[in-house]
């Protein structure tokens, strides 16, 4: 799994792809995996209907850390 995850960011990075769909495409892995992991029919619908951060926020909440 390791490798797979590090060939989809390779191949992201090579497409040339901007920070947005970057963003994106780790939000959607996310849920992913934690749909993966549910053990419960719970813990499934908490995955699935998880609100994804947008990115503008991502991106503000990221620029203030990076200027401290």
């Amino acid at each position: 799994m390791y490798r797979s995850s590090i060939s989809i960011i390779l191949v992201l990075i090579i497409a040339a792809c901007s920070n947005k769909q970057l963003y994106q495409v780790g939000q959607d892995y996310k849920k992913s995996e934690c749909i993966k992991k549910a053990t419960t029919q719970e813990q499934h619908i908490a995955c699935s209907q998880a609100e994804k951060k947008l990115f503008k926020e991502y991106k503000k909440e990221r620029q203030e850390i990076l200027k401290r």
